[in-house]
């Protein structure tokens, strides 16, 4: 059972922890209900009691008044089972400072931080790469503890790598989990929503990846009106944090005491712990935000409300790799290599690519036997897959109804060790995957067989540790970035002529295709 998120009370009312007994040995969930049912509702009110006599409950009691004297929030982390900790912020809330951060994509191994927000004490304060990123560190450092979306799988990972010599608090408030207690689901945006914590309209439609490419704006262009959206874009996020943790954390504490166990009909122990124990007037949250901090550009300076960054003198972008080094440390750096973009179904054409020298040629075809056709006219010396061009260990097919599913499952270990590694990638035999598995299993074979050798790649991850943006988030930055890593490229003249003018080129001209003779795919140079 639930109530209204709009009824709950405040939890800043009046503190919890003194209230609170499960992170005592022996004192579960069931067993605190009790005991305020009884009007045992403090830790004193305890002392009186037969559990007192239990040296290792009193001895708690004395480290927990003592704690929270002193503030200690790593204490009541460390103590309370995981699932309660958030009644540390119920006592504690003005200790914690709210963190969102942005960055270049979704790996903390191969992308990095942008912006940091900070909200503490009210006030929001930013800090970008390049210019004074490095003094969040302070900041975070006095923390008593950090409230957070996502913070346990996103922000705290980046920040953990970005200052590997910090020390972040234990005491961390994840409101992407927390907020599902209460009906509150989804991503940050949804959550705001359906709490009606409502942000800006100029910035309901940016995203993630929206963010990415406003970074990349500036980076790349130097762009600083990009630069101040971002940063605006940012403060949103992180000033919704607190009142929605108060919300969160009214919400949680509402049902903790309004509610009892599926067996307590003791109507009279339940009048009489609201009697003693929840003393305070139940008010609506207020659901007004305080108004986003002005952003505004002067000169080489961003003036973030009463704050100020001073920007660097714009600085040439290098690629973090590039082709030419690469050719430096192959063999023979003139050594055809073809790409294949494969699609699941023979029906959708498949992207091609021949890479020779720095130029490639591109173009779009159908079937499997065009693929191998004009692939093996090539000669290439490697050809690059995407697509999973084998099985998890203990699987012999693809199938879903095959009992080798329940020994091998559906996922690789190289596909885990890239999700460890933040490198989002669908595992190779869901349901949506099985067709191009097959597929690209089928075809590797086929040019294996011709004594062609074959490797399995995945271009977004490249594309990450190239620090390349990917095409859902910039075509524009994505085709900057190809060519500071050295590629010149040749491309379809036409979309829809691609298709039927590279499915037959070789009958139209009588012979085999070549990457010398271009005008025969129908295609244009293009640098």
């Amino acid at each position: 059972m639930s109530v209204p998120i709009s009824k709950a009370p405040s939890a800043s009312a009046t503190g919890l922890l003194h209230s609170t007994f499960v992170h005592l040995a022996g004192i579960g969930a069931r067993t605190e209900r009790r005991l305020w049912q009884a009007g045992i509702d403090t830790w004193e009110a305890l002392r009186g009691t037969p559990w007192a006599d239990r040296p290792e409950i009193l001895g708690r009691l004395d480290a927990s008044d003592h704690a929270h004297a002193r503030q200690d929030l790593n204490y009541f982390h460390e103590w309370l089972p995981s699932s309660e900790r958030w009644r540390t912020f119920a006592d504690f809330s003005d200790r914690f400072v709210s963190v969102d951060i942005e960055t270049t994509g979704m790996s903390p191994v191969y992308d990095h931080v942008t912006v940091i927000g900070i909200e503490h004490h009210g006030r929001y304060e930013t800090f970008v790469r390049g210019a004074n990123l490095d003094d969040a560190r302070e900041l975070l450092a006095d923390a008593g503890g950090l409230v957070t979306f996502n913070g346990a799988r996103f922000d705290l990972p980046f920040l953990h790598r970005t200052f590997p010599e910090l020390r972040l608090p234990a005491a961390h408030l994840d409101l992407r989990f927390l907020a599902r207690r209460v009906g509150l689901a989804g991503p940050l945006k949804t959550v705001e929503r359906l709490a009606e914590l409502r942000r800006a309209e100029s910035l309901e439609d940016l995203s993630g990846y929206a963010a990415t490419v406003l970074w990349a704006d500036y980076e790349h262009d130097d762009d600083l009106e990009a630069l101040a959206q971002l940063v605006l874009y940012n403060a949103a996020d992180t000033l919704v944090l607190r009142p929605l943790a108060q919300l969160v954390c009214d919400q949680l504490r509402h049902e903790l005491v309004a509610y009892p166990e599926p067996d307590d009909t003791d109507q009279l122990a339940l009048e009489l712990l609201h009697q003693t124990w929840v003393p305070w007037r139940y008010e609506p949250p207020v659901r007004d935000l305080e108004p986003l901090p002005a952003v505004r550009r002067r000169g080489r300076q961003l003036h973030v409300g009463r704050g100020r960054v001073k920007l660097p003198a714009r600085q040439l972008v290098t690629a973090a790799f590039t082709l030419g080094a690469l050719h430096a440390r192959m063999r023979d750096p003139l050594a055809r290599v073809v790409g294949i973009d494969l699609t699941g179904s023979q029906t959708k054409p498949s992207g091609w690519a021949l890479l020779e020298g720095d130029q490639v040629i591109t173009g779009l075809v159908g079937s499997d036997a065009e693929l191998l056709a004009r692939t093996l006219a090539c000669r290439p010396r490697l050809v690059s897959i995407d697509s999973p061009l084998s099985l998890p260990s203990g699987r012999h097919c693809a199938s879903d109804d095959c009992p080798c599913r329940a020994v091998g499952g559906i996922m690789r270990e190289s596909e885990r060790e890239l999700k460890r590694r933040g490198v989002n990638v669908y595992p190779c035999l869901i349901q949506s995957m099985q067709a191009l598995t097959v597929r690209g299993m089928r075809l590797a074979g086929a040019l294996r067989a011709e004594g062609v050798e074959v490797i399995e790649s995945y271009p977004g991850a490249a594309q990450d540790v190239m620090r390349i943006p990917r095409k859902r988030a910039s075509q524009r930055h994505l085709r900057a970035g190809l060519v500071r890593f050295g590629v010149r490229g040749l491309r379809p003249r036409l979309a829809s002529r691609t298709t039927s003018s590279t499915r037959r080129p070789a009958r139209r001209s009588g012979r085999s295709t070549s990457p010398t003779t271009t005008s025969r795919l129908d295609l244009r140079r293009r640098t």
